[in-house]
């Protein structure tokens, strides 16, 4: 072990200095008008990003972001509320500045399943419109690559003054969610738990109610990717 500390010791002092840059904090505090008949609650979110320089070329960026959504209220006449989420997300890249004028950047992010309940309406061929309460649970990764290009303008010391920048982006996204029905809202306007339904499906399988909502007691997953192309002037 004390080989071992030494080791990391001689690493470090022969590390060269790398120096942030750039450390930037973004707080955001959302705030909904509230009603009987549409509950909300505010939401907080925080975003940490350092930057450091490895050399006069290259930039490492690190980034993390959390957001809290409090638990909300049944909207009036509803039997389910929302329920509260926690997100938290992270980002990590490189950017290269090839020229006074290019700069080349890649970005990857992801996010760990968050999961949420909240009222909605579901129904089938079998079974009537009712009200249920939805489990929904997603996560993410992605990746960003770009471009930006600086036409025109003056060079003074390495620098372009002036100018217009063309920025150039291909970002992908891919989404996987999970969702589920938690409850039911029965006949006397009751709630009846996604526990007691897989029990009484489970004494009972063959009838037409339980045909039609098991699958949605056990719940589904799909993915979902996205592309996104931008082009941008400034």
């Amino acid at each position: 072990m004390r080989h071992v500390r030494r080791l990391l010791l001689l690493l470090l002092l022969g590390a060269p200095p790398v120096r942030a840059h750039s450390v930037t904090n973004e707080l955001a505090l959302g705030l909904n008008d509230s009603t009987p008949s549409s509950p909300r609650s505010a939401n907080v979110a925080d975003q940490l990003t350092f930057r450091f320089d490895l050399n006069d070329d290259w930039t490492l960026k690190v980034g993390a972001a959390y957001t809290v959504d409090p638990a909300s209220a049944p909207a009036e006449g509803a039997a389910f509320g929302t329920s509260s989420t926690q997100i938290f997300s992270a980002v990590g890249g490189v950017d290269w500045d090839v020229s006074s004028r290019v700069n080349l950047y890649l970005d990857v992010s992801g996010s760990p399943v968050a999961g949420q309940t909240f009222d909605s309406l579901f129904g089938t061929s079998t079974i009537p419109t009712t009200e249920v309460l939805l489990y929904n649970a997603t996560s993410s990764v992605g990746a960003l690559a770009g471009a930006s290009i600086t036409l025109g303008g003056t060079e003074f010391l390495g620098t372009v003054l002036g100018g217009t920048v063309l920025d150039v982006s291909l970002g992908w996204t891919l989404l996987t969610t999970r969702q589920r029905v938690d409850a039911v809202v029965d006949g006397q306007g009751r709630p009846v738990s996604r526990q007691a339904l897989m029990a009484l499906c489970r004494a009972i399988p063959n009838t037409r109610f339980c045909k039609g909502l098991h699958p949605f007691l056990v719940g589904g997953q799909e993915t979902l990717d996205q592309l996104v192309a931008t082009v941008a002037l400034l």
